[in-house]
């Protein structure tokens, strides 16, 4: 949580929107019975919370809704970012993996 926190807060003062796209990755999420490698955080269709806030709740709500679960593959969480980026032409993107 300290991580998010302290790395959240300056990343937000360059972010015009404050809306973060949070991903989860290494859980067996709820009705399934492998590990999933990439999931939105906040169990949304969207992907996208409000601020250092938002990923924190998406986080605690993650936490109480998915077992932690491996082996942990970073590459299709990778690839989404990729993605994501690949299709936001003038603007940076960040991906941080906290784990």
């Amino acid at each position: 949580v300290r991580a998010i926190m302290s790395v959240g807060d300056i990343l937000m003062e360059y972010d015009t929107d404050k809306m973060v796209p949070t991903f989860g990755f290494g859980a067996q999420l709820p009705g399934t019975q492998h590990a999933n490698h990439c999931f939105h955080l906040n169990g949304q269709q969207d992907p996208h919370v409000h601020g250092v806030q938002g990923i924190l709740d998406a986080y605690g709500q993650a936490l109480q809704n998915v077992r932690l679960a491996g082996p942990t593959n970073f590459a299709p969480t990778i690839q989404q970012a990729t993605a994501a980026a690949r299709g936001s032409v003038g603007a940076y993107t960040i991906l941080l993996i906290l784990t």
